[in-house]
């Protein structure tokens, strides 16, 4: 008797098959490198297939009490994942001839290999949702998640959450304020999440193919075996506000978080050559906090009249990370020194520190002449001290500036010339190294969001919105390798502004193949990632349904979407939209840009 309780079962099963064929040719005429390379007339030819069947289970239960100021909902579900993929593929070289471009051609064969893979997760999920007149409400929930990413012992992992809302408004002390102040509700949460590695098959001794011996194919282990990898587990409190003004034609989201991480799952950590392996899969090394807040401000019709309205819609959000505790091995094994070597920034994770930080040199410009001359060749590459005075000898001669002059880490020095890139000598000792690395800023924004209105018009409606990200850095990777003049890779135009003879004035240094430290990581290749982007326009219409009666039918709309309009930007590359890499720093290598695509539709209801 649905009078006196409400129960309901129901289940989902869905398929996720993908069958995958990829085939690619790298001809030699869009490369310089030579015949012996393994990219001339490179062909690949791959096939892949997966199947993913995932099923949900939701029972509910919703009793009714004789006091209508109570209200109780009772959930659980049940969810699997099964899932299996094989993947084969191919890849030759140095192919006789563009026209002969399959991987089975006569040519080098660089590579062949096979994959095959399974993995299988379940969720169970316990659910109570409670509420006193309707203003006092209360949620429980308890999740057990498993996954055979995990070892024995390992595999499951109990995740709880609760949150609290009181709704002020509805309180007879506040209800004077119901002209102005329509919403006012408070609610603080707490949760813990749980997030596996991105790999199966951890928790064995895995093995693979090295070389042969006699006419029988090589063995050799390819990990160290982790039983005891543990979930990496975030535990959340978040505290926020509902305010709504004017029967919610202004309505203001508050919310203020912390986080903290635990149990941090670090990839590809360096060990010691002696024990066998150069690295760990994974790890469980550290702990990290996340603290942010975000605002999201929506007004409803703004301005109105009979048969036109906007609405406006605007989000802002910070969000900073700060590592708390990690291993002395990750911090070593992530903390190496400078390698000395060209377009390498230095990378450092510190406790008390964001992931995100770029280090790297100050980059002051080029040396417009190879000798220095008092007064008339001042900017030469010589050394000074704190006070901006040539640095001379006891023969009176000035101090050459030199990079690495103690040799450190393997590395040959190189004395500076006119031409070369002048980086700044932080300590003042006439030597370019590790002691004048600086920070140069972080990966993460300021602040992000979007914003955008919605105009209607009777059956018409139009909606705009803008993404937007300020105070981040990007190190344009694609740039650095497009003007460094190092190889016979093609190069931009900004190298027809390089440095040629004494005495020009110029930010792009001299040409020098192969030689040189004219693209160190500095802040040259190191720029302001902000943007504002036209993310998307959607025109709406809906077939008025007196228009359709005649016709039976239920509903008719069409729209038309238009997708990343423009961007602006100050950013040199081809999108400052870039994702995080290694360490959280936004490295661009060029990746292609998001395609401007429109799409139209139609929908009708019978």
């Amino acid at each position: 008797d649905t009078s006196e309780q409400t129960l309901r079962y129901s289940m989902y099963v869905s398929f996720d098959i993908n069958n995958d064929k990829t085939t690619k040719f790298l001809p030699s005429d869009v490369l310089t490198d030579s015949w012996q390379s393994h990219h001339f007339n490179r062909s690949e030819s791959g096939d892949n297939e997966a199947t993913t069947i995932q099923t949900d289970n939701n029972i509910s239960w919703i009793p009714k009490f004789e006091n209508k100021d109570h209200n109780l909902l009772l959930y659980g579900s049940f969810q699997t994942t099964d899932g299996r993929s094989t993947y084969q593929g191919i890849v030759s070289s140095g192919l006789p001839s563009a026209d002969a471009d399959e991987p089975s051609s006569q040519g080098f064969l660089w590579a062949n290999y096979t994959n095959r893979s399974q993995w299988r997760s379940l969720g169970m999920m316990a659910r109570a949702h409670y509420s006193y007149k309707s203003r006092y409400v209360i949620s429980a929930t308890l999740r057990r998640d498993g996954s055979t990413k995990f070892g024995a012992g390992m595999k499951y992992g109990n995740f709880p959450g609760i949150s609290l809302k009181w709704i002020a408004t509805d309180e007879p002390f506040l209800q004077s304020t119901k002209s102005w102040l329509s919403m006012l509700a408070f609610r603080p949460g707490y949760g813990l999440a749980g997030n596996p590695p991105s790999f199966e098959y951890l928790h064995y001794s895995r093995y693979g193919d090295f070389g042969s011996y006699i006419d029988m194919t090589a063995q050799r282990p390819l990990s160290i075996r982790l039983d005891n990898l543990r979930w990496e587990t975030t535990s959340s409190f978040n505290y926020g506000a509902d305010i709504g003004f004017f029967q919610d034609k202004l309505v203001l989201d508050l919310n203020f978080y912390h986080k903290q991480t635990k149990d941090l799952l670090f990839p590809k950590v360096g060990i010691p050559n002696s024990s066998g392996f150069s690295e760990l899969s994974y790890q469980n090394a550290g702990i990290m906090n996340n603290d942010g807040w975000e605002v999201n401000l929506y007004g409803n019709k703004l301005y109105s009249t009979k048969n036109f309205s906007i609405d406006f819609r605007f989000n802002i959000s910070n969000s900073v990370n700060t590592i708390v505790d990690l291993k002395e091995s990750i911090l070593n094994s992530y903390n190496g020194d400078y390698d000395y070597e060209n377009g390498s920034y230095l990378t450092r994770i510190q406790e008390g520190n964001s992931f995100g930080s770029i280090y790297g040199f100050k980059y002051l410009g080029v040396y417009k002449y190879d000798k220095y001359k008092a007064g008339t060749q001042e900017d030469a590459p010589v050394a000074r001290n704190k006070n901006d005075k040539v640095i001379f000898d006891e023969n009176g001669e000035p101090l050459p500036m030199y990079f690495n002059f103690g040799e450190k880490n393997g590395g040959l020095p190189y004395e500076f010339r006119g031409g070369d890139a002048k980086y700044q000598d932080v300590n003042h000792d006439g030597n370019i190294d590790e002691l004048d690395i600086v920070y140069l800023g972080n990966s993460n924004p300021l602040f992000n969001g979007g914003f955008g209105p919605t105009l209607r018009y009777k059956s018409f409606s139009c909606t705009a919105f803008f993404n937007y990200r300020v105070g981040n850095k990007i190190v344009n990777a694609a740039r650095m390798v497009s003007e460094n003049m190092y190889s016979t890779n093609n190069q931009s135009i900004a190298t027809n502004w390089r440095w040629r003879k004494d005495g020009d004035d110029t930010v792009i240094p001299r040409a020098l193949y192969e030689y040189g430290k004219n693209w160190l990581g500095s802040d040259r290749f190191v720029e302001d990632g902000s943007f504002v982007r036209f993310k998307y326009l959607t025109f709406n219409y809906s077939v008025p349904k007196e228009k359709l009666k005649m016709f039976k039918i239920d509903k008719v709309n069409l729209y038309l979407t238009f997708n990343n309009l423009f961007v602006i930007t100050r950013y040199t590359g081809v999108d400052p939209e870039v994702n995080y890499g290694s360490l959280g720093v936004s490295k661009d290598w060029g990746q292609t840009p998001r395609s401007k695509d429109m799409t139209f539709g139609l929908t009708v209801g019978l």
